[in-house]
């Protein structure tokens, strides 16, 4: 008999959907901390050193424009902390998948 899988943990199908939910909310959330800052997403990019085109990507939960859920986890983080907010905090509500 196999041991159970960990209950927190999402199974495989059920975690790409709650990815994509879970980047579209990220997204909108750091696209309007963005805009109250007056910040242009060409000045996260050269902050972050992430290209524009994946910002905007992160920006309006378009998963199947990025690469792997770990890159996306690591980019919100980058994200996050040009902004001057907890990257880590925020990074760690996109959910992937643990080894």
């Amino acid at each position: 008999m196999s041991t159970p899988a960990d209950p927190t943990s999402p199974e495989p199908a059920n975690l790409a959907a709650l990815q994509a939910v879970r980047l579209r909310e990220i997204g909108a959330y750091l696209r309007q901390v963005r805009l109250d800052q007056q910040q242009t997403i060409e000045a996260i990019a050269q902050a972050t050193f992430i290209q524009v085109y994946q910002l905007k990507a992160i920006e309006i939960g378009d998963i199947q424009a990025l690469p792997q859920a770990i890159y996306v986890q690591g980019f919100i983080k980058k994200y996050a902390i040009a902004l001057g907010l907890n990257g880590q905090e925020i990074a760690a509500g996109f959910p992937v998948e643990r080894a």
